[in-house]
């Protein structure tokens, strides 16, 4: 676990903790590393040079101020020394594009998860273990594409904010942001796992490209978004870059930490380990899913970028 020692305020240790856990090669997640803090930021220390490559690029990603260290630890030593305007601007537009290619095709996953089908003879289609495999690995290859486009979403204290309100206004939007991409993501991931389904009684009567079509078809209009935020993304990106007068620093600082809005979005699940929604078991596709309380954090290490299709 990591340290909680005194470290430059708006650095939450589990944060990045977490995000450098996400980001780690396969044989290094269960190796052993350490956070201490400081007055010059948070030392990361990795067990190995490829984890802390990884981590690097993850928490800048995520809008981190990082630097990897010149001493004997052999290239295994970052530290985290706050955040990153720039950064953050960066992947505030990053997000606005995955939010916007998530929403524009809700059965985007669902038709790459299928195309994996086309091959196979209708005889030869999985049952419902097979489908519910597909949807899995389907799941997972989306969220390594959020991931490496937009960054990791991990589990974050709200109240852990910069003392620069510029800075604090860009991380409340990326969290803003985080939330409507966990609701369209799931959305995704529903609407595939329901397409999985209806597809091989729909192949006994036609062709794979028809009957494609139609299981996607089908599937999206079962499953609906009720996110506010998801509908009015323009809005928090707007509000993000509205940067406050020297003089107000302070005020409009204070107001983000004590706002309502902000108290409600903290959840009790906020301090333990949690898992994006849509990697769980599978939703019924026959009822639009019931409203829960989201819940956030790393199950999959981040892949190669690339475009969604």
């Amino acid at each position: 676990m990591p340290n909680r020692d005194q470290h430059p305020p708006g650095l939450d240790p589990s944060h990045i903790w977490s995000i450098c856990s996400s980001a780690a090669p396969g044989r290094d997640r269960h190796g052993n590393a350490l956070l201490t803090g400081g007055p010059d930021g948070i030392h990361v220390y990795l067990p190995s040079r490829a984890g802390a490559r990884g981590a690097r690029t993850a928490l800048s990603l995520v809008g981190y101020s990082v630097l990897r260290n010149t001493d004997d630890s052999h290239g295994r030593h970052l530290l985290v020394r706050g955040w990153s305007a720039e950064a953050l601007d960066a992947r505030l537009i990053a997000m606005r594009s995955v939010l916007g290619q998530l929403a524009a095709n809700p059965g985007s996953t669902a038709t790459l998860a299928l195309d994996r089908l086309g091959a196979l003879p209708a005889a030869a289609l999985p049952g419902r273990a097979g489908q519910q495999q597909l949807s899995r690995q389907a799941a997972a290859q989306l969220l390594r594409w959020i991931f490496t486009t937009s960054g990791i979403h991990a589990p974050h204290d709200p109240l852990a904010r910069p003392a620069d309100a510029g800075c604090a206004l860009l991380i409340s939007a990326a969290w803003r942001l985080e939330e409507a991409i966990e609701d369209l993501a799931a959305r995704q991931v529903r609407v595939a796992a329901s397409a999985v389904a209806l597809y091989p009684a729909l192949r006994q009567e036609m062709g794979h490209d028809t009957a494609r079509d139609t299981a996607v078809r089908q599937a999206s209009v079962v499953f609906y978004l009720g996110s506010r935020v998801a509908q009015d993304t323009a809005r928090i990106l707007r509000n993000a870059r509205q940067t406050p007068d020297a003089g107000g620093s302070r005020r409009s600082a204070a107001a983000t930490r004590a706002s309502p809005s902000n108290r409600r979005s903290i959840r009790p699940e906020a301090q333990g380990a949690r898992i994006y929604p849509f990697t769980g078991p599978d939703a019924a596709p026959d009822r639009p899913p019931k409203a829960t309380a989201r819940s956030r954090g790393r199950t999959f290490p981040p892949g190669r970028a690339g475009r969604h299709p």
